[in-house]
């Protein structure tokens, strides 16, 4: 093909290239066209004025030159294919142009010296305004321009006349031939892009939908296991608090009282990240569970403390809260508000010295309101603080994090908790000082009157 050796597209490219510029100029191809018609039978009037003698043969040319023209035409605005449509107009361009030559060959008198400019005036019309493809563009140029020097010694055009009509000829061939593959090359480029594009955007959906399939898979593995684990993973925890609190008979070895708290507290320590997984799962599934109640804030951080203290690494640390609103109450999900406490509570603990002191504070923070948990831990390093929001990321020195357990999942499950209460997380630590994470509540969450008795 032309089109490939000229521009070195693929087939792929090439034939979504014609199909694309023949949809967008079909219409303008067409009408061009019919004022071709128009407009080569309207310079019939000077046939007679200027063939002298040979009038009657060049009024006979024209008419069946303007009749095929008209069927070319026709056949062209019915034609479907970006191929067909080009051979028409390939055929209606050389009709023209044969039309012509054979005037030039026929005429006498001033259309003998005049007519051959038509060829010109016609690569000019087709170049400019019918815009057909490159190739067929350059054809039909160098074969009116060849067609020219064939035919002209056959006329009677005079010498003047044939050196002007050569040299204007000549520019115009290579004025039109250079214009046109320029225009395209143009033309190719962008719609190169777009190809490029289009491809690029298929591959990302084709990807997405790969990715949207992986993650469903992903999130259903995980319910499917999270579930499988937690039902042993209750009977552990039950059976060992039942022996942990000696129900059925005392347990003489102190070591075994000591093996028997490690099994409890690690059992729990393996159902809170089983739970974590779950709530994942939901949570990118969007089906967090979520139960909208009115409730006293304090009574959610009094069992988020006591929840928490149970599972410290180290005894000696305290949690101590304080609510600062005079008993404000709150609308959310209860067990939700809790949770999200309970892991910036455990993240602190693991963070915190022996003997340290979490505060678990409810304040007011200008108009709005504001949970705080402050621990006197290691601190977080500045690069840190955004990654450590994303699901399974934990930061600490020499896998400090991952050493005292956990999946890395609180502070994202608490961050969606958040959302879900329209608030946010405000993380500020200083590394060797400790750290401060602040679930920021807003104003039309809180109700900070009393709760009245209903007699």
């Amino acid at each position: 093909m032309i089109g490939l050796r000229l521009f070195g597209d693929d087939q792929g490219f090439e034939a979504a290239y014609y199909e694309a510029n023949d949809r967008r100029k079909f219409v303008q191809r067409r009408t061009f066209m019919f004022l071709g018609i128009i407009t080569y039978a309207l310079f019939g009037f000077l046939d007679p004025l200027m063939g002298g003698d040979t009038a009657s043969v060049l009024i006979g040319i024209r008419v069946v030159t303007v009749i095929l023209m008209s069927y070319l035409w026709a056949k062209f605005a019915k034609a479907t294919g970006h191929q067909t449509r080009e051979f028409y107009l390939f055929v209606y361009s050389t009709t023209i142009t044969a039309s012509i030559l054979t005037m030039i060959v026929c005429a006498s008198g001033p259309a003998a010296d005049y007519y051959p400019f038509a060829i010109g005036v016609i690569q000019i019309f087709g170049g400019g305004l019918v815009v057909p493809q490159f190739r067929t563009m350059a054809i039909t140029c160098i074969a009116a321009y060849t067609g020219f020097w064939l035919t002209v010694g056959y006329g009677e055009t005079s010498l003047l006349s044939l050196y002007a009509s050569g040299f204007l000829l000549t520019v115009t061939t290579l004025s039109v031939i250079v214009g046109s593959y320029a225009r395209e090359s143009l033309e190719r480029d962008q719609k190169r892009k777009e190809y490029q594009l289009a491809n690029a955007r298929d591959e990302a959906l084709r990807m997405g939908e790969a990715a949207i399939k992986a993650n469903e898979a992903k999130n259903h593995m995980l319910a499917n296991i999270s579930h499988e684990l937690r039902t042993p993973m209750n009977a552990i925890l039950g059976f060992s608090e039942a022996m942990k609190l000696e129900l059925y008979g005392k347990i003489e070895q102190p070591k075994y009282r000591e093996y028997i708290a490690d099994i409890h507290r690690s059992g729990g320590i393996l159902l809170s990240n089983i739970n974590d997984l779950l709530d994942l799962a939901r949570i990118e599934a969007g089906k967090m569970g979520w139960h909208e109640t009115v409730f006293e804030v304090a009574d959610a951080m009094q069992t988020a403390a006591k929840a928490s203290t149970s599972t410290l690494f180290n005894e000696t640390i305290r949690i101590v809260w304080t609510d600062e609103s005079g008993g404000a109450r709150m609308r959310g999900d209860y067990d939700r508000l809790c949770q999200a406490m309970i892991n910036l509570l455990n993240n602190a603990g693991k963070f915190s010295p022996p003997g340290g002191t979490i505060g678990l504070t409810f304040t007011r923070a200008g108009n709005d309101w504001a949970i705080r948990v402050v621990d006197e831990g290691c601190g977080i390093p500045e690069k840190d603080l955004q990654r450590i929001r994303e699901p399974f990321a934990q930061v600490g020195p020499d896998g400090y994090s991952a050493a005292k357990g956990g999946l890395g999942l609180g502070l994202a499950i608490t961050g969606e908790i958040m959302r879900r209460l329209d608030g946010e997380i405000v993380i500020d630590s200083v590394l060797d000082f400790g750290t401060t994470v602040t679930l920021a509540l807003p104003a039309h969450r809180i109700i900070d009157e009393p709760q009245r008795l209903i007699a």
